[in-house]
């Protein structure tokens, strides 16, 4: 569990869920997804989130979720890790292997997002919802930086998932998706955008 600020964040089994009310409620930020440690850097006025475990992340904003790249690491399921001055520490566990394995990386490596990544115009972009909140239907739209596999589904507010509206690959460019929410009770929900990087981004609407 790591609080931050009003928000305490916390890794579970079945993903990465966040409370804003001290822990009365639960919300999804990251889904199916093992989490086995999160760990908080901070540097002068930036914060990253790193989130381990059968799947690796990093974030600066929790909404964005960008995949570790680690030159050097065999793979596993990383079950410990530390973040402390300029490097990141895992502890990792393969399967048919005996006792663990510790690899050390650069944090400024891991968290680079490398050529994919150098500009605005080269990152999948999910954006608000519209009407939001809204009742009946509303629309969402994301761009693709190029024809890439695209998950975009809907969750409810303990992270299940209710809807897949996109499950294909689909051409670079922007694209809109009406979701139809007739038959769901008010409330607060979420979409979350998988693409072919891995990247994921997930944003929160509310039905009334």
């Amino acid at each position: 569990m790591l609080p931050f600020g009003e928000l305490t964040i916390i890794g579970t089994h079945a993903g990465l869920l966040y409370s804003p009310d001290y822990g009365d409620n639960w919300l999804p930020l990251l889904s199916d997804v093992k989490v086995n440690a999160v760990k908080l850097s901070s540097y002068e006025d930036d914060v990253t989130f790193f989130i381990f475990g059968d799947q690796n992340f990093f974030s600066y904003d929790l909404e964005t979720f960008y995949p570790i790249n680690m030159n050097g690491f065999d793979g596993g399921e990383i079950t410990k890790a530390a973040v402390g001055g300029a490097y990141i520490y895992v502890v990792s566990e393969t399967p048919g292997r005996t006792g663990g394995s510790l690899f050390r990386a650069p944090a400024d490596e891991v968290v680079s997002l490398g050529e994919s990544y150098t500009s605005s115009n080269s990152l999948d972009q999910l954006n608000q919802n519209y009407p939001n909140p809204f009742s009946g239907q509303t629309t969402i739209s994301y761009y693709l930086s190029k024809d890439t596999q695209v998950e975009l589904l809907v969750m409810d507010i303990n992270g299940r998932v209710i809807d897949f509206l996109v499950n294909q690959v689909q051409q670079s460019g922007r694209h809109y998706v009406t979701f139809d929410a007739t038959a769901l009770p008010s409330g607060i929900y979420f979409y979350q955008l998988k693409t072919g990087n891995n990247a994921v981004q997930t944003k929160k609407m509310v039905v009334r």
